[in-house]
C-alpha cells in the first residue's frame, strides 16, 4: 500500500471500529491486500471486501479501468469464486441500471478466460 494511504486508511478504519461502524475497504487497496476476509495492512488491520464483492463493484462503477483488475481477479481466484453470486448481482445491476451490456461483457470475459484453460 502507498505510504500516503497509510495514514489516512489507519485513522478512518480506528474511527469506523470505534463507533462500531460495519465496513469493508473496497477497490484498489483491496486488490492489493485481497486474500483473506482481515488481512494485515502494514502493522494494522482491516476489513477487505470479498473477490466476488470487488468484482461486482468495479463492473458497477462502469470504468473501462476496472476491466484489467476484474480480470486478474477472475484469473487468480480462479476456481474459487462462487460465480452464481456475481451473477445474482450484476444480472440485479444491469437491470436497475439499465445497462445490459455490464452483464455480457463480464460473461464474455469470463468464457475467454476459460477458453485459456
Amino acid at each position: 500500500m502507498e505510504k500516503q494511504l497509510e495514514e489516512p486508511l489507519r485513522t478512518a478504519i480506528a474511527f469506523l471500529e470505534e463507533q462500531n461502524y460495519r465496513y469493508a475497504v473496497i477497490g484498489g487497496i483491496a486488490l492489493s491486500q485481497w486474500g483473506a476476509v482481515r488481512r494485515d495492512l502494514d502493522g494494522f488491520s482491516a476489513w477487505i471486501c470479498s473477490a466476488e464483492d470487488l468484482i461486482v463493484q468495479k463492473i458497477y462503477s462502469g470504468r473501462d479501468k476496472d476491466w484489467p483488475d476484474v480480470e486478474a481477479l477472475l484469473v487468480a481466484q480462479d476456481g474459487k469464486l462462487d460465480e452464481a453470486f456475481i451473477e445474482d448481482w450484476l444480472e440485479q445491476f444491469a437491470e436497475v441500471l439499465e445497462k445490459p451490456e455490464i452483464l455480457t461483457k463480464y460473461r464474455k470475459l469470463v468464457e475467454r478466460i476459460k477458453a485459456l484453460h
